[in-house]
């Protein structure tokens, strides 16, 4: 786990108001862990990784 959180996105205005339910929520990441499936959407699972720097970080492949 993380030793901080950068930021958390609050969606219950989009639960509450237009009654929207997440397909891919905490829960179903659990689940899939659990499963040893893939955590990701079927799009993130056939893209994958891409890189797009050709520089190496030192704390990671993106600039912090």
């Amino acid at each position: 786990m993380f030793d901080t959180i950068d930021r958390v996105y609050v969606n219950e205005a989009a639960r509450k108001d237009l009654l929207w339910k997440p397909k891919y929520d905490f829960a179903h990441v659990l689940d899939c862990l659990k499963n040893g499936d893939f955590t990701g959407s079927k799009v993130a699972e056939q893209v994958g990784s891409k890189g797009y720097h050709d520089e190496v970080f030192e704390d990671g492949p993106y600039p912090v």
